[in-house]
């Protein structure tokens, strides 16, 4: 009944906008004190009634509904279990954020910023652990601009608002099945990602005043990944100054880095030797 009843709630909201200025508060509610808080969601997120009614509807007001819906849950006045918030975010959030095709709607960034405050992890996993979003920015890119755009912007967001350490930077960008690694081909939208990232993980090293081992090679190991995948694909993105001002952050944010690390320090070395950028020369003047 309870699935039944949101999902009454989403269809009719995304017709009428009066609707969705009052979130039903009474099955959020009993959703947040449910055992089974996910399997509820999901009921309702993906009932045959719901795909039926929104089928070919506008899709911002499908967005902006989900939106209102997902923050209705994630300011309950009341302390939420990580089982709830996590369930929001997975059948409500991740499903609209994985397939973006424009600009995300206020009502949806404001859903991810309150998550994000809940649990960043459950946001980043959600988000760059997703099957429909480990894809390749550049393919996208030739497929539709718009969306390839939309889709960097969704993610340099989604960074920003949940990368704090070094650590839950790593898994964007180390290993096997990192997105990072699915990037075959780099373009601008895969470099401002990175970028954010690194601003990120700076911002979050500078708010600690003590830094644990695993997080000192948490940190080197997010630099290193960045600038491997730098000399790797620079012939690629050789033109952009995008790519330069990214060498250019990390050389700034993390001179020691680059200073104490031989290898690194000629990894990145190449990778900006190679860029065709006038930024690129100034970049290898800061080298320590």
């Amino acid at each position: 009944k309870l699935a039944e009843a949101i999902a009454a709630w989403v269809i009719a909201a995304v017709k009428d906008e009066s609707v969705r200025d009052h979130p039903p508060g009474s099955s959020i509610t009993e959703v947040c004190r449910s055992s089974t808080p996910l399997e509820i969601l999901v009921q309702s997120m993906d009932s045959s009634k719901v795909h039926t009614e929104l089928q070919g509807a506008d899709q911002l007001r499908v967005q902006q509904t989900l939106g209102v819906l997902a923050r209705a849950f994630l300011v309950q006045d009341e302390k939420l279990r990580e089982a709830v918030v996590s369930a929001v975010v997975s059948a409500i959030i991740a499903p609209v954020l994985c397939a973006v095709q424009a600009p995300l709607p206020r009502e949806m960034i404001a859903a991810v910023d309150a998550a994000a405050k809940l649990s960043a992890s459950a946001v980043i996993q959600s988000v760059f652990m997703n099957s429909s979003s480990l894809c390749s920015l550049a393919k996208l890119r030739l497929e539709n601009e718009i969306t390839a755009s939309a889709r960097a912007e969704m993610m340099t967001h989604v960074i920003q608002t949940s990368v704090h350490t070094a650590s839950s930077s790593r898994i964007l960008v180390c290993g096997s099945s990192s997105w990072l690694s699915y990037q075959r081909l780099w373009n601008d939208h895969v470099v401002k990602v990175l970028e954010q990232l690194i601003v990120a993980v700076d911002r979050g090293a500078k708010s600690r005043t003590t830094h644990g081992a695993n997080e000192a090679n948490d940190l080197a190991a997010t630099i290193a990944a960045v600038v491997d995948g730098m000399e790797s694909h620079v012939s690629e993105v050789r033109d952009s100054l995008r790519f330069a001002k990214l060498g250019l952050l990390l050389v700034t944010r993390f001179p020691d880095s680059l200073a104490t690390d031989p290898q690194l320090s000629a990894s990145f070395q190449r990778a900006m030797k190679a860029s065709s950028s006038f930024l690129a020369s100034s970049v290898l003047a800061r080298l320590p």
